[in-house]
C-alpha cells in the first residue's frame, strides 16, 4: 500500500490554515501549502508535513496515528534528525512507548 493510500484512508480530511497555529498552545504553526504533493485528483500534505502536524498537536488520536505510521514503517527513529528538537523528543517518546509495549507483549 503506498503512502498516499495509507494516509488518505487513515486520516480524515481536516482544514487548517497554513502558517497559523491551530490552537494557541501548539508548538508550531501548520505547515505551509508548499509542503504538499499532487495526487490523482487532489493535493495532499507531504508525509513530513503530516508527521509535523501530528507531533505538534500530539492529542491521543495523533499519537495513535503516529504509532500506526511507525508500525507500517513509513517513519522511524531516523526522522528525529529532520524534525525540530521539541518534536523529535515527542517522536522519541512514542518510539520508546512502542518498544515498551512490544517487550510486554513478548513477555506475556
Amino acid at each position: 500500500m503506498n503512502g498516499y493510500c495509507f494516509c488518505r484512508l487513515l486520516f480524515l480530511q481536516a482544514s487548517v490554515f497554513a502558517g497559523e497555529r491551530v490552537r494557541p498552545d501548539y508548538l508550531l504553526p501548520a505547515p505551509d501549502v508548499t509542503d504538499s504533493e499532487v495526487g490523482p485528483g487532489f493535493t495532499v500534505a507531504t508525509l513530513e508535513a503530516l508527521v509535523t502536524m501530528k507531533l505538534t498537536s500530539f492529542r491521543l488520536k495523533d499519537r495513535v496515528h503516529l504509532l500506526d505510521l511507525l508500525g507500517v514503517g513509513l517513519i522511524d527513529a531516523s526522522w528525529c534528525e529532520r524534525l525540530r528538537p521539541e518534536l523529535a523528543v515527542r517522536l522519541q517518546e512514542l518510539i520508546a512507548s512502542q518498544e515498551l509495549i512490544a517487550s510486554q507483549e513478548y513477555e506475556a
